[in-house]
């Protein structure tokens, strides 16, 4: 039961399986089978966002509390799911973004009893990038479920749509 997709520009296909399994997929562009990640290592992923321009797939693992960001094996195949980066948030991840503009990475989370629902924003490249560089949400009562998120082209606005209620949130992002 797939949770999301990601598709490279070289046509290579990425499956979050993480419903009924617990492991991402890769296909080339003509749905040939190349492999598989994860299957012990993922609880729930629920979301992916790849950032072709680093070579890097990253994965909402949203039971396990965090995101992963593991090599995509573009280039070189043989490094598909090499460790690249792990964040780990403050309640289950649900849903990331990537803008290959500014190379932010943009995270929903959904609330815990000690924290509110919402989303944060992490730069992929700098060498502090388990710290998010903005935290936001759409009012005082955060998110009640987000579940997926979009980013425009060009890195400046940020989609993010929840399920119960079904809502579509529009964030501009404020560039530091």
């Amino acid at each position: 039961m797939p949770t999301d997709v990601a598709v490279a520009s070289s046509g290579e296909i990425f499956v979050s399986d993480g419903y009924c399994n617990s492991r991402i997929v890769k296909f080339d562009k003509d749905g040939k089978y190349l492999g598989q990640m994860g299957d012990d290592d993922f609880k729930a992923p629920h979301g992916i966002a790849l950032a072709e321009n680093l070579g890097v797939l990253c994965i909402a693992d949203r039971d396990h509390v965090r995101v992963v960001c593991l090599n995509a094996g573009l280039e070189h195949p043989e490094n598909f799911g090499v460790s690249y980066l792990s964040i780990k948030s403050e309640a289950q991840v649900h849903a990331i973004g990537y803008s290959r503009e500014d190379r932010w990475l943009h995270v929903t989370h959904g609330g815990s009893t000690v924290h509110t629902p919402s989303g944060f924003t992490i730069n992929l490249t700098d060498s502090q990038s388990d710290t998010p560089i903005a935290v936001w949400w759409p009012d005082q009562k955060g998110f009640l479920s987000p579940h997926d998120i979009a980013v425009s082209p060009d890195g400046k606005t940020v989609y993010v749509c929840e399920v119960k209620p079904p809502l579509l949130w529009k964030f501009d992002v404020n560039r530091p």
